[in-house]
């Protein structure tokens, strides 16, 4: 026989009291180098910079292949 799970909901979190500053708090812990893999899987590196006009002849067909996902 399966057991119904008994749920509670979460407290309501009072954001914009003191200015706001558990917004700030809460930005601070995510920022964190501890906390930014566990939220947000591996860092990766950009290998390459498009420029505000699209790729020229020195990027690669990585990075012109991105621009055409976006604007073709």
């Amino acid at each position: 026989m399966a057991r119904s799970k008994k749920t509670q909901n979460l407290p309501d979190i009072p954001w914009n009291e003191n200015e706001h500053s558990r917004v700030y708090k809460l930005i601070a812990e995510i920022s964190a180098k501890a906390n930014y893999k566990v939220l947000f899987g591996k860092k990766t590196s950009m290998r390459f910079y498009i420029g505000a006009n699209g790729p020229d002849a020195n990027n690669s067909g990585e990075a012109k292949n991105l621009w055409g996902l976006f604007f073709s």
